[in-house]
């Protein structure tokens, strides 16, 4: 799974669950709380993309710079996934 796949689901996650108005225009660098993404939404927006690719994150991986973009959750997600893949196969 590549990193654009990811920034698309990204999007979709956050488009079809109304955590954020459905007319926004979002970027990868668009920051979602300027777009109303609360802390309800964001526990949302997390169990969406556990949910998504079957993994949990971790308390210490839960840092909020990390949810700001479409770019930085898909990069943890990248990183998380890879990681996930690479302790499954070893």
């Amino acid at each position: 799974m590549d990193i654009e796949t990811i920034k698309k689901d990204i999007y979709s996650i956050i488009l079809q669950s109304n955590i954020i108005p459905q007319d926004t225009v979002l970027k990868n660098d668009t920051l979602l709380n300027e777009y109303g993404l609360d802390s309800v939404g964001l526990v949302e927006l997390i169990i969406l993309i556990e949910e998504k690719y079957d993994f949990e994150f971790s308390s210490n991986e839960l840092n909020l710079k990390d949810f700001e973009t479409v770019n930085s959750i898909s990069l943890l997600v990248d990183k998380l996934v890879l990681h996930n893949k690479e302790n499954i196969q070893g």
